[in-house]
């Protein structure tokens, strides 16, 4: 019992950690979404595009004076993801060739 109580505690101070935003972005015409957990090291990425959904769950994240830099490159794929969490509401870019995206991102 004690176990599972410390787990439970354990994951929700995890999740206080991190920080979800929302984003879309408009390609070729269409809406489309990314969804975003971002903690200190690493990222969850949701990608809503072209009727598709991707999931990376491995991103690196890098903290600078710009912003936050995602890395979510694996094998052959490769999705970039720079935040600036200081405008309010968040706004940043998206860059994949992967994807064919270059564009920017409203949060």
């Amino acid at each position: 019992m004690k176990i599972l109580i410390l787990l439970t505690s354990l994951t929700f101070s995890l999740n206080l950690l991190s920080k979800t935003y929302n984003c879309s972005f408009t390609h070729n015409d269409s809406e489309d979404q990314v969804e975003l957990k971002v903690n200190k090291k690493k990222t969850i990425t949701h990608l809503e595009f072209k009727g598709q959904e991707y999931n990376y769950k491995d991103c690196k994240t890098q903290k600078d004076q710009f912003g936050t830099l995602i890395d979510c490159n694996s094998g052959l794929t490769d999705l970039m993801i720079l935040l600036n969490e200081q405008e309010k509401p968040a706004s940043g870019g998206i860059m994949s060739s992967t994807h064919d995206l270059f564009v920017d991102l409203k949060c």
